[in-house]
């Protein structure tokens, strides 16, 4: 839980440094004091969905960055949670491990989550 809240905090402050969030500080219940984000700078978000379009419902080939980003999408189960409504899900999903079979780095990214994921598993079955 620690290292999350510290990864949390250091990807959020850089998102606040490159103007992509803003950072405010209230208090829930009048009580707690409690850190915001707001995105005030949609234009990364949106060309990220732009390369994923681009690569999941084309026959373009895409970056290895892209490549990277679709296979951790797989192998995490995200891909739905960043398709547009319209998307034909069943396709980009097809054209997702297409992707992410085809680049070796994205394979590899592919098979280390799954073997984490059953690391996992089996920890959590032994009764840890």
């Amino acid at each position: 839980v620690g290292r999350t809240r510290r990864w949390r905090k250091e990807l959020s402050a850089r998102l606040v440094a490159r103007g992509i969030l803003d950072e405010g500080h209230d208090k829930a219940l009048g009580i707690f004091r409690r850190t915001t984000h707001v995105e005030v700078n949609p234009g990364p978000e949106r060309d990220v969905r732009a390369r994923l379009n681009a690569a999941l419902l084309t026959d373009e080939v895409p970056d290895p960055r892209t490549a990277t980003l679709i296979a951790l999408l797989v192998a995490g189960d995200l891909l739905s949670k960043v398709l547009s409504p319209e998307t034909d899900t069943k396709a980009a999903k097809r054209r997702a491990r297409e992707i992410a079979e085809s680049d070796w780095a994205a394979e590899e990214v592919m098979r280390t989550i799954q073997q984490m994921r059953d690391a996992a598993a089996a920890d959590g079955a032994g009764g840890g």
